[in-house]
């Protein structure tokens, strides 16, 4: 009988976690400081909650800020940064971030007010696939930040950028994160055949507006090799979901669990939900220059 892993052993499989962009981040959490000593109280914050083995990746302020925080933490930060592509200089923008070190771009576009299925991003998006940089789209309705469009929220406007190489991930699982809960549940069985760069973060499932998706993808072993490991932090991490589904001494060891990743792992694993580490599909952006 195969021996299972332990968490210790799972955390070394969880390099480059995504961790959200500032403008992303609600105002009550220790990333609302900003300067030098408000990256300090970050960084001690990310420390407590991170397990030792994981590097986050948080694009924790501006492009700019954010492969300077990166810079200064080289073993424990990568730079994920959120460039609008509404911007005039989104493609330089998103050039000159790669330049600098970045490995992937995160978009919330129910905030953003941008749709991702315009055709006039397509040169964005072949910018993304130039450079090898996963596009992380959050999915389904948007409660922390004020959504002017929630359908924008639907992953099926991701498919153009499929359509043209990116490794895209759609964030939470597809979920939509209001009733209907399976809205989203055909779009992404289809998505998962149909484009083998189709990827889906577990990021806030246990989430009581998400964490019927979580049952749902369970019964799904087929898939979870497209499912990759997320929290959503710094939002919490909750266990009900694991209540009468997980042996008693599990459940115990899951709420004596305070760590945000460490939990997830525990919630996901005690419900035998599989998934992958986001950092089997980060490339260098040294290694993808500019053609």
């Amino acid at each position: 009988m195969a021996r299972e892993a332990s968490t210790t052993e799972m955390r070394r499989e969880f390099r480059g976690v995504i961790i959200k962009p500032h403008d992303e981040i609600p105002d009550r959490l220790p990333s609302a400081s900003r300067g030098t000593a408000g990256r300090r109280q970050r960084m001690r914050h990310l420390r407590q909650n991170a397990p030792e083995s994981i590097v986050p990746i948080p694009a924790l302020e501006t492009p700019a800020l954010t492969g300077h925080t990166a810079r200064a933490h080289p073993d424990e930060l990568l730079a994920g940064v959120s460039i609008n592509p509404q911007r005039r200089d989104a493609i330089d923008e998103l050039h000159r971030c790669a330049d600098a070190g970045a490995v992937l771009v995160k978009v919330l576009p129910n905030a953003k007010q941008f749709d991702p299925a315009n055709p006039r991003y397509k040169d964005y998006d072949r910018a993304l696939a130039e450079r090898k940089l996963p596009f992380l789209s959050h999915v389904g309705y948007e409660f922390s930040l004020i959504g002017k469009n929630q359908s924008v929220g639907d992953p099926n406007r991701l498919r153009p950028a499929l359509d043209e190489g990116v490794t895209v991930i759609a964030a939470h699982a597809c979920s939509y994160g209001v009733l209907p809960y399976k809205k989203f549940l055909p779009t992404r069985r289809d998505l998962v055949q149909r484009y083998p760069r189709f990827y889906a973060a577990i990021s806030a499932l246990t989430l009581p507006n998400r964490m019927r998706m979580l049952l749902r993808l369970r019964t799904y072993p087929e898939v979870h090799k497209r499912f990759l490991f997320g929290t959503d932090y710094p939002l919490s991490v909750f266990h009900a979901v694991a209540w009468g589904r997980v042996a008693l001494g599990t459940l115990r060891n899951i709420i004596k669990t305070t760590n945000h990743f460490d939990r997830q792992v525990e919630v996901c694993r005690g419900l035998t939900l599989g998934f992958r580490s986001i950092g089997d599909l980060l490339t260098p952006a040294s290694a993808s220059p500019r053609g």
